[in-house]
């Protein structure tokens, strides 16, 4: 093990600094920014500039790096190719990734802000208040979120899981991780948009029947 430990450790060093990068980045973020990120009437206002400076930097380059290097790289360096003990290893790493996404997705910032628009009345423009307002008014909502959430990711851990074995590579981990945060809500999108034209379709068929039912029933 600790000679594959020094064949990754180059990869590992590399996660591990943009992982660093990303910690600093983001502290010298909140500094510059002050207390503004907990106003949510300022972050609406600017919410572009936040896209390009916090949420796309941790969705697609710090937060890839650091999940993969938690979950993926000891998958890599444990394992030198798909055997049953991989696959032990890849459904524990999948399952505790999708764990993880339970308790770290608790609000999305943009459901915040599409609450208060619902409003009339908003009740505070304390980020944190509106989010502890929520998760006691929505619990339901809340819930079913996260496990939507955590069987979308328990499937990612389980792909980015099986080709790093198999190609020995953690890097290919973080870029399946990539492409997923990318493609994925087009997908579901395109998936939803899909159901919804098949069942109405559906519905249109089956129109006639119910009637011809109907009238029987009558």
């Amino acid at each position: 093990m600790w000679y594959r430990l020094n064949v990754f450790l180059p990869s590992l060093i590399i996660l591990a600094a943009l992982v660093l990068v990303g910690v600093v980045y983001i502290r010298i973020i909140k500094w510059r920014l002050k207390g503004k990120l907990n106003s949510i009437a300022w972050v609406q206002e600017h919410h572009r500039q936040i896209s390009w400076t916090i949420s796309f930097p941790l969705l697609y380059v710090f937060g890839p790096a650091i999940e993969e290097l938690i979950f993926r790289a000891p998958l890599v360096v444990l394992f030198e190719n798909i055997s049953s003990g991989a696959w032990w290893g890849i459904s524990i790493s999948a399952i505790l990734f999708a764990l993880t996404h339970w308790w770290t997705q608790n609000y999305h910032a943009g459901w915040i802000m599409f609450s208060r628009e619902r409003e009339s009345n908003p009740s505070s423009d304390d980020f944190m208040a509106e989010s502890t307002r929520i998760k006691k008014e929505h619990a339901k909502e809340i819930r079913n979120r996260r496990i939507y959430q955590m069987t979308m990711t328990i499937w990612l851990g389980f792909a980015a899981g099986y080709f790093a074995v198999k190609y020995q590579s953690v890097w290919l981990a973080v870029g399946i991780h990539v492409a997923w945060n990318l493609l994925m809500p087009l997908i579901v999108t395109i998936f939803i948009i899909n159901v919804m034209l098949v069942g109405g379709a559906l519905w249109q068929a089956l129109l006639p029947l119910r009637r011809r039912f109907s009238s029987n029933a009558e």
